[in-house]
């Protein structure tokens, strides 16, 4: 396991206790496992019996030794009573501040990430993964501490070991470490084997924070700034002016090579001496301290819901039309996303949602026919699976609290993003059809406003009028970004199909009613009015040959509704 004699380890152990540095930095110096990481989730006891076979350890309370110190020298070497026994830091780590220590490694930390666990469906979940920050002071902590333990050990052979070799990775280290233990602890009080840890594939990602930072601030006593009465702006300007500082300051600190370099670094990042209840792992002040010091979050991963929804109520958004500086009442935040998505978030118990649809209708248009397909993303929910029972309990919760104004079905829980790329490719091909009821200017009944080339015929106007309509097939337009959504959208000539046109009927000399069958992303309402010429040909254009009033012929659409779209999920 390792070359080096019991009596070097055994002076690294102590000369490191004495420093204030825990077993497992100590050991994180020197790789005396051979990269077997999993030695390192052995409790400590464990540990020394591995390295030293029958030598004790000698855990005496400690904490309130003043004389522990970073700077201490060969002459604080503590007397034991039993030779056989090797002394052990009992207080808080200088270097991880307690969390490679047995305390937080095989006790807080792991039921930590219990509580977390247990708030997901944890008969579903038989996978998981961790991931761990913190600040750059550790690694320059690590890095001044390897040079004053080099000065404390009498080994020519572990002196050179230390200055030789790169310490293990200890954000890697622990988290592969407290995964393991974390595993184990589950198995046990669950009694499921399956369990385990698979960073590749796991969809509930345990994320734990250590905010080392704090606990300096609260050893040294000094005032805090109220950071809850900083702007939010203020805040992220303080945060980016800190990540840049840490990571200058890191990059020098990691070229200072001499104990006379670290120096100022020593007295800034170390604490001299920690307080006597900071110092004790289980005293009130420092379980208090934990929930500053340590967090633990879970995250699962996204799940779609999808399904189809059709609009009934004219003047009804797709999503919250909230303007700058009015309140978010309930008139002002309905819409289909909050509708549906205010269940959802109910039922998945989810952090937030991102609302996607193929395509959208104006406010003042209806979604009938089958309805329009839909895709909600759902962000870290704690509830994934449901039954078909569950779901149709979904589906009557949404439409009972619409009111009538939205009626959904079809919904579907899927585990990846396929719904969501189905939904795009088919965004492009579909077609889609619309029923609208068109004023035009011109009398379509009058016949002295008929063209003197139309006049000759027997027909009826209206007649010819709806036979030419109804023989246009795959008539290509060419629409210029429309002026009500130039402010958002970029300014292009979009080619669009307009694959029929039929008309349905005519209500009076003016106004008739149409029924149309486009490509996906054409601008109906443009179309029909024109535009005022970014539309070409447009609906007036088209009939402006039966008239004799010359263009542009003035036509508007008073209602539209989207009557199918052609694509199912």
């Amino acid at each position: 396991m390792t070359s080096l004699p019991e009596a070097d380890i055994k002076q690294i152990i102590e000369k490191a206790g004495q420093l204030g540095c825990c077993l497992r930095c100590a050991l994180c110096y020197l790789d005396l496992f051979k990269m077997n990481i999993a030695m390192y989730s052995k409790t400590e006891a464990e540990l020394v019996e591995a390295l030293l076979g029958n030598v004790k350890m000698d855990c005496s309370d400690d904490h309130h030794r003043t004389s522990d110190t970073v700077h201490a020298t060969s002459s604080d070497e503590c007397k034991y009573k039993d030779e056989a026994s090797v002394k052990l830091l009992t207080g808080r780590c200088k270097i991880c501040f307690g969390a490679f220590q047995d305390e937080y490694l095989h006790q807080r930390l792991p039921l930590q990430m219990e509580k977390v666990y247990n708030e997901y469906d944890t008969q579903f979940l038989n996978e998981f993964h961790v991931s761990l920050s913190y600040s750059p002071h550790f690694q320059m902590r690590e890095h001044c501490f390897k040079f004053l333990l080099s000065r404390q050990v009498t080994s020519q052979k572990v002196q050179q070991l230390l200055q030789s070799q790169p310490p293990l990775d200890r954000k890697r280290l622990l988290k592969t470490t407290v995964s393991d233990i974390f595993e184990k602890m589950m198995r046990r009080k669950i009694g499921n084997d399956s369990l385990r840890a698979n960073p590749q594939s796991a969809p509930l990602l345990i994320e734990i924070k250590l905010n080392d930072e704090y606990l300096l601030k609260v050893n040294s006593e000094k005032e805090q700034i109220e950071d809850d009465k900083m702007s939010p702006m203020k805040k992220k300007r303080k945060k980016n002016k800190n990540d840049r500082a840490n990571n200058v300051n890191l990059q020098m600190v990691l070229k200072m090579n001499t104990l006379d370099q670290l120096e100022n670094v020593i007295q800034t990042e170390i604490p001299d001496c920690w307080r006597s209840d900071l110092s004790d792992l289980n005293s009130a002040a420092s379980i208090g301290c934990d929930k500053e010091f340590l967090s633990v979050t879970g995250l699962h991963s996204v799940i779609y819901i999808s399904g189809y929804y059709r609009k009934l109520e004219r003047g009804l958004p797709q999503s919250p039309w909230v303007m700058r500086g009015s309140k978010e009442d309930e008139q002002n935040t309905r819409s289909v996303d909050t509708y549906i998505g205010e269940p959802v978030m109910k039922y998945t118990l989810a952090d937030s949602y991102k609302f996607d649809s193929s395509g959208r209708e104006d406010k003042n248009v209806r979604m009938l026919g089958n309805g329009r397909p839909f895709v909600f993303a759902v962000h870290n929910p704690r509830r994934c699976h449901f039954s078909t029972e569950q779901v149709q309990e979904i589906e009557n919760t949404i439409n009972t609290k619409a009111n009538g104004s939205i009626q959904v079905h079809t919904i579907q829980i899927h585990f990846d993003n396929t719904v969501c790329q189905k939904m795009k490719a088919g965004a492009e091909e579909k077609k889609k059809n619309y029923r609208c009821v068109v004023w035009c200017e011109a009398d379509m009944m009058k016949e002295d406003s008929i063209s003197p080339s139309n006049q000759d015929f027997a027909e009826p106007l209206q007649q010819r009028m709806t036979s030419f309509l109804e023989s246009i097939k795959d008539l290509e337009i060419g629409q210029k970004t429309p002026l009500r959504v130039l402010h958002r959208r970029a300014l292009h000539i979009r080619k669009k199909i307009i694959h029929s046109i039929k008309c349905v009927e005519f209500l009076n000399a003016h106004t008739l009613v149409l029924d149309l069958s486009t490509s996906a992303g054409t601008y109906v309402k443009e179309f029909i009015n024109g535009d005022f010429g970014r539309t070409e040909p447009s609906f007036g254009t088209l009939l402006s040959q039966f008239f004799a009033k010359p263009t542009p012929f003035n036509a508007q659409i008073l209602q539209l509704d989207v009557m199918d779209i052609e694509m199912a999920l």
